[in-house]
């Protein structure tokens, strides 16, 4: 009798176990409410701004401006971090502003694009994706768009609409050429004023909240790192992870494919 009663308290105390475990596993599980994802743009001017940026905790991703002074060296060391990174393609705006050697405007014909598109892409090691830099009026141009999803569905890299006109067809054209892409929700810092940065940050939860996932871009900007750094841990007590941008897009694209980072 003795042995039995020996054996049934051992089987109690081990189902309690495991019970308590999968209490715990499921209650992990059920913390993580939403998923997004911060990219910091306009890295490769300062070498000191770009590295205060890869110094944010967390799996930020870098959008890395091409030919631009820093651009490889800051690259590399964020490739060591394990960091993310995406070319920051400068388009034409409708505000005139000067693009750069990589720009991309509406002037061009398709040899052109795609030569001025591909050197940019070559010149940025590690990257698995594009945004737009400005590009407020090419994201309206439908022959562009098409030239540069073209080029990014042959490359395997994802997309992210910066949405710097509401007018942008970038997403769409990306979907229609089996781009895997995302739009961008909020801006963090087009106001340097921490206070204006705050409100932002709460705007970009509460999207997260309600859709399950948001997509934010930032600058590297003392008072956006200095932000960053003491209130990205917020979005974990939030129930929000922060994951790359092509996590994101794994997850939430609608033409999503595996798109794999080069980290």
């Amino acid at each position: 009798m003795r042995p039995t009663l020996a054996l049934l308290f051992a089987l109690l105390v081990t189902s309690a176990s495991h019970a308590e475990e999968g209490t715990v596993s499921d209650k992990g599980n059920q913390d993580i409410i939403a998923h997004v994802a911060i990219i910091i743009d306009d890295i490769g001017y300062s070498r000191n701004q770009g590295l205060a940026a890869l110094a944010l905790p967390g799996q930020v991703t870098y959008a890395i401006i091409p030919h631009s002074p820093n651009a490889r060296f800051l690259a590399i060391e964020a490739h060591k971090q394990q960091k993310e990174l995406i070319l920051h393609a400068p388009m034409s705006n409708i505000h005139h502003y000067p693009l750069g050697q990589a720009g991309l405007t509406e002037f061009m014909d398709k040899h052109d694009f795609n030569q001025t598109l591909n050197q940019a892409l070559e010149s940025v090691p590690y990257i698995s994706g594009v945004n737009n830099h400005m590009g407020s009026l090419l994201t309206q141009k439908r022959l562009p768009m098409e030239w540069t999803m073209k080029t990014l569905s042959e490359r395997g890299l994802y997309f992210i609409d910066s949405r710097t006109t509401p007018q942008s067809i970038a997403w769409q054209t990306a979907q229609q050429h089996n781009v895997p892409s995302l739009k961008r929700d909020i801006f963090l810092d087009h106001e340097r004023d921490p206070a204006f940065i705050d409100e932002q940050f709460a705007q970009f939860i509460a999207v997260a909240k309600r859709r399950g996932y948001a997509i934010a871009i930032a600058h590297p900007y003392p008072e956006t790192l200095d932000y960053l750094q003491k209130n990205i841990s917020r979005l974990a007590s939030q129930g929000i992870q922060l994951t790359s941008a092509s996590k994101l897009v794994n997850s939430h694209s609608p033409n999503k494919k595996h798109i794999h980072a080069k980290m």
